[in-house]
This record gives structure tokens, C-alpha cells and sequence, in this order.
């Protein structure tokens, strides 16, 4: 069926068919050619909300300040429509003041409820409110920390001292130790002194300015590998601050040389420089630095005498003379070689 005739008088095609001639529905998708309606055949306002997919419209669809206010639903922008680069960089610096506002609220909450009192971690001017210890500790302390970035100085911390640094066995480890704080003005709200790092303190203070030559007696299963830390503890402000001190266990069996026995001895007592390890059955060589005329010598303490049997030098036994001194209330025994020696290193066998 023709659908056009050609009219000589008005030289052009003439359609046979009008809007009469077609059957409503009866143009469907599939008879509409791709790109054939264009805006030009959109009725203004033809297009409702139902016509556009979800997720259809993204923001290359949309011009430059297309949304203004009026066309945003009251709560149509929810948190999870906002990227993480908004929440962090706008929304999150404008809700923090009231944050900080509302948890400074509830802890005037709470203080005024447990100490009848309402406090603020916050300075401000109000004259019913008091401010907490937390704030006023951060103020103090942001203010000696600048006084120290500017002095170079230490102004806070631990002053201790263990006396002595050193104890030889035969005698027992008695330590004098003193505390205080570095400004000597200071009051430390704790104090408390632990053997190597173990929790639980041998002596602990509060609310005290300082120790001074506190005596205390080491345990012998405090001493690990011959040494034994000594751990002080301490706040101050508010602020955790610890020192260590480290004391050294030498063996009483000392191996010299000199003149008498008082050569291998500094402070009034043996000098742990002359300090040996004892082997099982104290058998051991050891080299010893002999100044010209020099006598060889061996102090142990008395509990030894008993495992001491001789001392050689190259397979020949070293005649000496023996006698008992008292140093720091320890029975030593002194045995000094009847020769005389040139000077050298001399190698000497203890029980070979």
C-alpha cells in the first residue's frame, strides 16, 4: 500500500496516511529508527521521574550549579552519599568543637555527681566551674616542656644513686640508695624500687619528696649473671618517668701482685679489678701483670680456703706464707708468694 502520491501541482510527495489512518499502539519501539526522536519531538515537560533509570543521571549529565537548595528533599543527602574526602576535610573539622563541647559537658556531668563538683578539661572564665586535675597537669607540663626545649635542661625525671656500683660475694650486697627529683622541688606522687624488671617493688612511697640513703640488702636470687639492676619508678604530674642502676657481684678470690696484699686493695677494700671467676674445684690458669720484685699474690675469702690446694708456675709449685686479715668485717685469707718475680706476665695454675 502506497503511503506517498506524487502531486504535479505542488512538485513534491504528498502523504496518503494521517494520524486517522494509524491505529492507536500500533507504533512500537521496534518501528522507531535508532536517534530518530531528538528534543525537537519532546514535548516540554513529556519527561516524568518514572522515564529515568536509577543511577541514570551522574555528574557529566549535570551542569555546572544545575542543583541549587530548592531541589534538594530534606534529608535526601544522608552520610553515605558523601565521600570520605568531605566527611574528613569539611564535615568532620566543623562537628569536632561540639564533640569536644558535648564530652567536656558529660565529664561536668560525672565529676558533679561523684565529687559534687563540676569540673571542665577546658580553661575558660566561667566562675561555677573548676578545672580538673587532667587539664591542669597537660598545662603544667606543656609549660615546663617549652622551659626545657628552651633551656636544653632536664628539669624532670629521676635523680638516683645506688651506692655501692660493685659487692664482692664473700661480704653480701648492701646498697644505700637515694631519690629524688631532678629539680630537687618536686614531689613524686609514686615512688617504688624493683629488683631487674619484676612488677612487684621491694620499697614503695607516695606523696614524698625523696629518699635519702635508704639501706637495702640484695637477695641472692636477685642476682642474675652476677648482676642485678635496680629499677626506680616514679610519677611526677601526672607523667611516668624511670631510671636503672646496675650492680656488679665479683668473686671473693682475688689473684695479684705487689709489695703486700694492701697493693691490690682501693677504698679499703680488694679491688674487684684483681676479682677472678672460680671454676668447679677452683681450678683455672690465669695470667698475672708482675712489676720487678714483685711477690705473687692470693687473697679468698675464709668459706674458699678450704678448695684452695696450690698454685704452680709451669709445673712448679709456688711456696707462699699465709695469714688472715678483716676487711669490712669479712675473715679473708692472704697468701703471698716467698719469691720475688721480674717483671712480666706469669701464668698461673690454681689447683692444676
Amino acid at each position: 500500500m502506497p503511503t506517498f502520491r506524487e502531486d504535479l501541482h505542488l512538485g513534491h510527495e504528498v502523504p496518503l496516511i494521517d494520524t486517522d489512518d494509524i491505529k492507536n499502539g500500533a507504533v512500537t519501539g521496534d518501528k522507531i529508527a535508532d536517534e530518530a526522536i531528538d528534543s525537537r519531538h519532546i514535548k516540554p515537560k513529556a519527561i516524568k521521574n518514572r522515564h529515568i533509570d536509577d543511577k541514570a543521571v551522574d555528574t557529566r549529565t549535570l551542569g555546572d550549579g544545575a542543583v541549587t537548595t530548592p531541589k534538594i528533599e530534606d534529608g535526601a543527602v544522608t552520610p553515605e552519599k558523601l565521600s570520605e574526602r568531605v566527611k574528613t576535610e569539611l564535615i568532620d573539622p566543623l562537628l569536632k568543637p561540639l564533640r569536644d563541647k558535648d564530652a567536656d559537658l558529660q565529664n561536668q556531668i560525672n565529676s558533679l555527681v561523684e565529687g559534687g563538683i563540676a569540673l571542665s578539661n577546658t580553661f575558660g572564665d566561667n566562675p561555677n566551674i573548676g578545672i580538673s586535675q587532667k587539664a591542669l597537669t597537660e598545662a603544667v607540663n606543656a609549660i615546663w616542656n617549652k622551659i626545657q626545649d628552651i633551656t636544653g635542661e632536664s628539669l624532670y625525671g629521676i635523680s638516683l644513686t645506688v651506692n655501692p656500683t660493685y659487692f664482692i660475694d664473700e661480704e653480701g650486697g648492701v646498697l644505700h640508695i637515694s631519690a629524688n627529683s631532678r629539680d630537687m622541688n618536686s614531689i613524686f606522687e609514686k615512688l617504688s624500687f624493683h629488683w631487674n624488671y619484676e612488677e612487684e617493688p621491694f620499697l614503695s612511697y607516695e606523696d614524698i619528696a625523696g629518699i635519702d640513703d635508704v639501706t637495702v640488702e640484695i637477695p641472692d636470687e636477685k642476682v642474675i649473671n652476677n648482676k642485678v639492676i635496680i629499677t626506680c619508678k616514679a610519677q611526677i604530674l601526672g607523667q611516668p618517668y624511670m631510671e636503672q642502676k646496675t650492680v656488679t657481684r665479683y668473686s671473693s678470690f682475688f689473684l695479684g701482685s705487689g709489695a703486700t696484699y694492701e697493693d691490690m686493695m682501693i677504698n679499703g677494700t680488694f679491688n674487684p679489678a684483681y676479682s677472678k671467676p672460680i671454676a668447679r674445684h677452683m681450678r683455672a690458669a690465669y695470667d698475672v701483670n708482675v712489676a720487678e720484685d714483685d711477690h705473687i699474690i692470693i687473697a679468698m675469702g675464709e668459706s674458699l680456703r678450704p678448695g684452695f690446694i696450690r698454685a704452680d708456675i709451669n709445673g712448679i709449685e709456688i711456696p707462699f706464707t699465709e695469714r688472715t686479715v678483716t676487711v669490712n668485717d669479712t675473715v679473708y685469707a692472704v697468701l703471698t708468694s716467698v719469691d720475688t718475680y721480674s717483671e712480666g706476665t706469669i701464668n698461673v695454675d690454681i689447683n692444676g
